[in-house]
């Protein structure tokens, strides 16, 4: 188990899981009180009461970094889940080895999901020096919690603000959350947690929902958000690592899905405050237009039943959202990279309709390059023959 550093961090965060801990034992009268304090002086007791011993089950004990507590029960990557007499209310199902993973089980009920996989104890006998497969053991490999709170105490419930401040290393993670139905989820975010240097594929993300209304300040963006949900995880043959390249050359900046029709692109500012750069209702990708290492954004929409392109780009410093069809004149516009058949050299190119005479169309290819537009073929002739 895994024993993290005795910094003033970590005393502040037991201090916090003991008060918590706490916190439902302490309403007591007056007068229970005063007894209690008389019983200790007449029988000179120097025992510690009920309440010190439960507080102490969890200030006493080790506690590695990928743990979650639920009252008196600590679940922990890694541990044998101690169910104890509850494990007859979760709902359990069980799933065939398939390489390469051992034969796994799954406890789960409508707060908290438990992933273990089994047979994963080794036992040596003394006398063969075999390794003997235990199939009755079991390893937590995935922990979903939307109850009880984190090895430094952050919970359901805790703003943004409090997750950043008690895990400085998260990171935003993604701002397109699917559920376990696949369903999207709206105004969801994750943020990542994990250390560098403790050897495992371990990580914690923590489900963030927005909890206040629109409009509010955006000073205070980091209360608006909110912990619904905790993932506590092994990410088996995954990497649990964030990618930092960043967007549009910068870390800071995300992309975010609202619901299932707008996207939001922002920048999280070090105060917590966040600057929205672009909102949209469609789909986005990116693409190095210029080939000049720094990808560039493509905003895909719709106008008048046409799709429509916005290239949001670095230019000179800045960021600027440049609408190619107001640029163009075009009818439509869209990125040439998406057609199948389209030879090579224009694969990089910027497709433009343009509407004639009659209703017909005529598409066109652009190079692009900081907010300008190059004329390179027409479509007909850049096609694959």
């Amino acid at each position: 188990m895994e024993m993290r550093a005795g910094t003033k961090r970590d005393d502040i965060v037991q201090q916090r899981l003991w008060m918590r801990h706490m916190a439902g034992r302490r309403q007591v009268t007056a007068l229970i009180f005063a007894l209690l304090i008389a019983s200790f002086f007449m029988a000179g007791c120097t025992e510690r009461g009920d309440d010190e011993e439960a507080g102490g089950k969890l200030q006493n004990q080790e506690i590695g970094e990928y743990a979650l507590i639920v009252g008196d029960t600590i679940f922990e990557l890694g541990a044998s889940p101690e169910f104890g007499d509850e494990k007859e209310s979760y709902l359990m199902e069980e799933f065939a080895e398939e390489f390469p993973f051992p034969a796994s089980r799954v406890y789960r009920d409508e707060m908290l999901e438990i992933r273990v996989f089994t047979g994963t104890s080794d036992h040596t006998e003394e006398d063969s020096g075999e390794s003997l497969l235990d199939d009755e053991a079991e390893r937590i490999y995935l922990i979903r919690a939307k109850e009880g709170e984190t090895a430094r105490g952050i919970g359901i419930g805790d703003s943004l603000s409090e997750v950043k401040e008690v895990y400085p290393e998260a990171v935003f993670f993604s701002g397109s959350v699917i559920s376990q139905t696949g369903e999207q989820l709206e105004n969801t975010r994750i943020y990542r947690f994990y250390k560098e240097d403790d050897e495992t594929n371990n990580y914690i993300d923590f489900y963030m929902s927005r909890t206040a209304p629109e409009g509010a300040e955006k000073e205070n963006a980091g209360k608006l958000w909110h912990v619904t949900m905790l993932e506590i995880s092994d990410a088996l043959d995954a990497s649990r690592e964030v990618q930092e390249e960043g967007i549009l050359g910068d870390t800071q900046i995300h992309i975010e899905m609202l619901d299932n029709r707008n996207t939001r692109i922002f920048r999280e500012n070090e105060d917590g405050s966040e600057e929205e750069i672009f909102l949209f209702s469609g789909s986005i990708e990116q693409a190095d237009l210029d080939n000049d290492l720094l990808p560039e954004l493509l905003c895909y929409g719709s106008q008048s039943n046409r799709k429509t392109l916005m290239v949001i780009d670095q230019i000179d410093g800045e960021i600027a959202a440049v609408d190619v069809n107001e640029s163009l004149g075009s009818t439509f516009s869209d990125y040439a990279g998406q057609i199948a058949n389209i030879q090579e050299q224009y694969r990089n190119c910027i497709l433009a309709g343009f509407e004639q005479t009659g209703g017909q169309l005529r598409s066109e290819l652009y190079d692009y390059h900081d907010g300008k537009f190059t004329y390179r073929n027409t479509l007909e002739d850049a096609l694959q023959k």
